[in-house]
């Protein structure tokens, strides 16, 4: 019977001698996977690992994390993937709702954990050890991954994929593409996201090559445009702010596909791609397997793209409040059926049971998605029905957020909101209103910082007095966000004159980047902290990049990454070495 290792292990015989994975200056071939993953599959299968265990592997991008997945999937078991920046109390939640047995870290955060069942990833990957290899004896109802995300209750729920729906998914994914042995793939989604599942298995069941970027060569255009050079990259899946980045460089011959998913993709994101390569939209939520509509993109497309059709195996349903179908033109909710739909969620019966449901005689995911058909049948993405957003590609739960700030026995009251300037969905910025005797917005926005992940911290924070209340008794959200205005014009609250040309120069480009991405932030000074302004990732790479046009010098790459300067006077003062002038006589 198929199964994903069966697969794998097929592809890998016709391709032995193939590169299939490339990270830095280290590669492997077809054949060193399929020994380097035995070495994990047999430790597994000698401690005892059962059918269907979860396995967790805590670990960055590297050749030794992927072959480690590729073993568990040998052994028998599912793999959970975990960021290392992941707060460690939400790592314990994890580990204590998967009940995993087994727990992989790679040497560089290896000694940063006291799991008593850790194992080092890397050591085991250098093992000279002679392993028996191990006979895999998959079917299609075995569990594949887990893999968290928010829920409506507010809470992180573990969406469970089957190999059955990897196979639908893959299988449909490969035949859109035509993948085959001559692609390679640049695997930029984030490792604990389903797209790893994507981007990992369309080049292993196909003989392609993965291409394994440090996490700071995605953040910048033109870092990511090198690589694509670099390695003749062939297939890029991507988000639409990246798309839109990517949209402003020169010609990239090797590309033959631009997929974009995530989030909300607008004409201007790809109008100028489109022209000279292939372009296209997906949407899906993780409980169907990453994506279960399409959309090619044209030259002729106007504001926002089309989300498109289903996938080959799955079926699309735009349903009203009676499950009856709506006419061409009116907008309902999106349910999904086919091979795609995922098992549920892990320990979560209530929440499984409201959200997959039975419709005709098939198994459905009730999505929370608004959509409408046009008359050629084509979806079109209208938003939410629940309070999650979409924030640079990252599905947000903002019930969640409320929920992790209220165990903060200091805070009496929480709203969180999104915030924008208008009401297309882009420059959104999470805005957490909140009424405590004791806190201020830094304390509150360090608490935020110790106890969930970087994508999730509010951007703004509005300390209240009290909140305002509907007619109802409710939270008035209208009057919320009245409260907080977004700035088109920001003012320097350093006296100019005290400034220096470097300072000064350096605040201008700020503010610049900020106006641009519509900022809450009023004011500007050298002192200010950038973890109080809504600055992102994005709008940092902005400021790195026109920072080293105007002063004519590149940033070291371990000075790339968000959140090495903790205030504006840190990026003056790394400017004035670089640049070669002592900033005490300047």
């Amino acid at each position: 019977m198929k199964n994903i290792y069966s697969i794998i292990k097929q592809t890998a015989g016709n391709h032995l001698n193939d590169i299939c994975l490339i990270y830095k200056n280290d590669s492997i071939t077809y054949s060193d996977l399929l020994n380097k993953a035995n070495i994990y599959a047999s430790h597994l299968n000698k401690s005892g690992l059962n059918k269907n265990d979860i396995v967790c592997i805590i670990s960055g991008r590297s050749i030794q994390m992927t072959t480690c997945v590729v073993g568990i999937i040998q052994a028998g078991g599912a793999y959970l993937l975990i960021d290392p920046e992941t707060p460690d109390k939400r790592i314990e939640q994890f580990l204590k709702e998967t009940e995993s047995k087994y727990i992989f870290i790679d040497d560089d955060h290896y000694s940063q954990y006291d799991f008593h069942n850790k194992i080092n990833l890397t050591e085991l990957y250098d093992s000279k050890e002679k392993f028996e290899f191990i006979n895999c004896e998959r079917d299609e109802n075995y569990l594949t991954y887990v893999v968290y995300t928010s829920g409506t209750s507010g809470q992180p729920q573990a969406v469970m994929a089957e190999d059955k729906n990897i196979l639908t998914y893959i299988n449909s994914y490969i035949s859109l593409f035509n993948i085959n042995d001559t692609d390679i793939i640049l695997q930029q989604s984030p490792i604990y996201y389903d797209g790893f599942a994507e981007e990992m298995f369309s080049m292993l069941f196909t003989g392609g090559t993965i291409i394994l970027p440090v996490k700071h060569e995605l953040k910048n255009a033109k870092m990511i445009r090198n690589l694509i050079l670099k390695h003749k990259i062939t297939i890029l899946p991507t988000t639409p702010l990246i798309l839109n980045e990517l949209n402003k460089e020169a010609q990239m011959s090797s590309i033959r596909a631009f997929v974009s998913s995530g989030d909300v993709l607008r004409f201007s994101h790809y109008n100028y791609i489109v022209k000279y390569t292939n372009v296209y939209n997906m949407y899906g939520p993780t409980e169907t397997t990453v994506c279960a509509c399409y959309y090619k993109c044209s030259e002729h497309d106007s504001s926002l793209a089309p989300i498109g059709i289903e996938l080959d195996g799955y079926q699309v349903y735009i349903l009203d409040e009676n499950l009856c179908p709506v006419k061409t033109g009116e907008t309902g909710e999106i349910y999904i059926s086919g091979g795609g739909v995922s098992r549920g969620y892990l320990n979560c019966r209530a929440s499984t049971e409201k959200a997959f449901i039975i419709y005709g005689k098939e198994r459905a995911y009730k999505t929370g998605d608004l959509a409408y058909k046009d008359k050629n049948n084509r979806l079109h993405f209208a938003g939410r029905k629940d309070r999650q957003i979409k924030l640079n590609g990252n599905r947000i739960e903002l019930n969640e957020i409320e929920n992790i700030i209220n165990k903060c026995p200091e805070i009496n009251n929480i709203s969180v909101l999104p915030l924008n300037d208008n009401n297309d969905g882009e420059n959104i910025q999470i805005c957490a209103f909140f009424m405590s005797e004791s806190y201020d917005e830094m304390k509150l926005k360090e608490y935020c910082r110790l106890n969930m992940p970087n994508y999730m911290i509010p951007a703004i924070y509005k300390k209240m007095t009290k909140f305002p209340v509907t007619d109802t008794g409710k939270p008035d959200y209208k009057l919320m966000k009245s409260y907080i205005t977004l700035s088109g014009n920001i003012s320097l609250s350093d006296n100019t004159d005290e400034l220096d040309k470097v300072q000064l120069k350096i605040l201008m480009i700020i503010k610049s980047v900020l106006e641009n991405r519509k900022s809450m932030i009023k004011q500007l000074s050298v002192n200010d902290s950038l973890d109080t302004m809504g600055m992102d990732s994005i709008s940092y790479i902005n400021i790195i990049v026109t920072i080293e046009e105007a002063f004519n010098f590149e940033f070291k790459n371990d000075y790339l990454d968000y959140g090495k300067f903790k205030i504006i006077n840190d990026i003056y003062f790394y400017v004035m070495k670089r640049i070669g002038i002592n900033h005490e006589s300047a």
